[in-house]
């Protein structure tokens, strides 16, 4: 049943961008779509399935707003115990859209069995800096307050304002060929100083087609309170696909 159900938003994520990709040359400039789906599956001593499966949908206004909506699931067992069971979705605005220093605003809801949280929201706003702005890099830092609310399984509830850091960058390193991205967010809290967490991530794509990629995915992730029974640090290396309509 659990294998059915990841299968069954695996494909709904996939299906939902099928409208888009198939009119890829149809579709206005300002609007982007990709479907990313990438995991590691390992038999033998011990068997692991990962798969990560994302939608991301911009659309940016050449003068006022830009604007990018990001649904996720990752499913993830290891000899047949699930570990990984999170679904979620992230929203972001800012504006002037290209402009180098930039207000902006984000929210996002997710649930995550690896953590044993029944659900986490969070929103905020802040401001942008973009560092590079180039055809060959693209490099931006933002700071932003944010107001958390995390329902745990078991561990008392978290209600609490962070400060947010940002730093993100992506590096055309042969053009239309190879992408390098990277992203680190630190984020603690203002009212516990024991409280924080942060990610660290990184992924080359590499072109097979025009909107076809083969995707290589390190992710680090760390937050210093978590339910009893779970770890700290979570790190996971992936590889997969992308088909988008630009």
């Amino acid at each position: 049943m659990k294998k059915h159900y990841s299968l069954f938003l695996s494909c709904l994520l996939f299906g939902l961008s099928i409208p888009f990709l198939a009119k890829a040359q149809d579709q206005p400039k300002p609007f982007k779509v990709a479907f990313n789906s990438s995991g590691s599956v390992s038999t033998g001593n011990v068997n692991r399935l990962l798969i990560d499966n994302r939608l991301t949908m911009s659309y940016t206004d050449s003068k006022w707003i830009d604007v990018g909506l990001s649904p996720y699931y990752r499913y993830g067992e290891i000899d047949s115990l699930l570990l990984e069971n999170e679904l979620g979705a992230d929203l972001a605005f800012s504006t002037p859209a290209n402009s180098r220093v930039y207000a902006l605003g984000f929210g996002s809801a997710e649930t995550s069995n690896l953590r044993k949280i029944d659900y986490r929201v969070l929103g905020g706003l802040g401001a942008g800096w973009r560092i590079i702005r180039n055809d060959v890099a693209s490099v931006s830092i933002t700071n932003a307050f944010i107001y958390e609310e995390t329902n745990f399984y078991e561990l008392a509830d978290i209600y609490t304002f962070r400060n947010s850091t940002r730093l993100k960058g992506k590096y055309n390193i042969i053009k239309d060929k190879i992408i390098f991205s990277h992203l680190f967010f630190y984020q603690p809290s203002i009212q516990d100083n024991n409280n924080y967490r942060w990610e660290i991530s990184a992924g080359l794509e590499i072109f097979i087609t025009k909107r076809i990629s083969l995707l290589l995915q390190y992710r680090d992730t760390y937050e210093s309170i978590v339910a009893e029974g779970t770890k700290n640090r979570d790190v996971a290396f992936t590889y997969g696909l992308s088909i988008a309509n630009f």
